[in-house]
């Protein structure tokens, strides 16, 4: 049988194209499917179309473009592998960071030094309450400075993430009597900071047992919601002495008893400090500290 295409030897314009019969296109094109076993006998209308189409018109990938898809895939799955694998913690500040990944590098560079040697402070910050020498002092804050403020609230977060606790500072940002904050300066860095508030009432709570004994109220006047001190600067009496500064400038005019005085939170090492500082020895033996909620 005679072909059904008739094509110039040029094949410059494939528009030059005879056709025969609509019957004998019929019988050729069902004699070269069923000479070709790659090609399903019915195929569907993809597989149909790929059969008229030429690579340039083609809705389908040509091989060299498939290889590429799977050469840019796994380029990017060994990158994710690698992240995950590389997730460093440190031991002395706790965060954790990605080690080649120069934005993580950075952020905990500059965590790690508020971490252990506290933050930058600004001499004209605050208002001073105590001094001890030139480079050394407590002071309070100036709520209408907003870099006072800011301070301050990196340092709480670091607290906050050490006891794994929620934000918790509405009561001293609103600038009323409710609480204050009380920083420790030394070398220009704040190292220190405890965080008070105005409270009523709270419980006894027995350290080497952990419970609250809810059935006795007990009367209070302040509350330390935080307090912390920078790694490097600790052992030097600084936690005492801002606790001190805080009985006798949270109130004005008052020197709050150190039994008037509960606590949030208490940490193991904070429930500790809190012994030595106004625990209470219970007739059955047992030390108790005031805490509230």
């Amino acid at each position: 049988m005679k072909s059904v295409y008739k094509i110039n030897k040029t094949r410059k314009n494939e528009s030059n194209i005879t056709k025969t019969p609509l019957q004998d296109i019929t019988t050729i094109i069902k004699n070269n499917v069923d000479s070709d076993s790659s090609i399903p006998s019915t195929p569907n209308s993809s597989q149909s179309q790929s059969i008229t189409s030429t690579p340039q018109t083609s809705p389908l990938p040509t091989t060299q473009q498939q290889k590429n898809v799977k050469i840019r895939h796994a380029t990017k799955q060994s990158v994710l592998s690698f992240g995950i694998d590389e997730r460093k913690q440190c031991q002395e500040c706790g965060m954790s960071y990605l080690k080649y990944v120069q934005s993580d590098v950075k952020s905990h560079q500059k965590y790690h030094q508020k971490c252990l040697n506290g933050r930058d402070w600004n001499d004209k910050w605050g208002k001073k309450l105590i001094e001890f020498n030139q480079n050394e002092y407590i002071c309070t804050l100036n709520l209408n400075n907003s870099s006072e403020i800011k301070a301050s609230l990196e340092l709480l977060e670091i607290v906050n993430q050490n006891l794994n606790a929620p934000d918790d500072n509405e009561f001293w940002l609103k600038g009323t009597d409710s609480g204050k904050i009380f920083i420790y300066v030394k070398d220009k860095k704040a190292v220190g900071i405890v965080s008070t508030e105005k409270i009523t009432k709270g419980h006894w709570f027995a350290i080497d047992d952990g419970v609250v004994i809810n059935k006795i109220d007990i009367e209070l006047l302040a509350g330390i919601n935080r307090i912390y001190v920078s790694k490097n600067h600790r052992r030097f009496g600084i936690a005492l002495k801002l606790l001190k500064c805080a009985q006798e400038h949270m109130i004005y005019g008052m020197v709050i008893p150190k039994h008037k005085i509960g606590w949030s939170q208490p940490s193991f090492s904070g429930g500790k400090f809190a012994k030595t500082f106004n625990g209470v020895k219970h007739k059955s033996g047992k030390i108790l500290i005031p805490v509230y909620t």
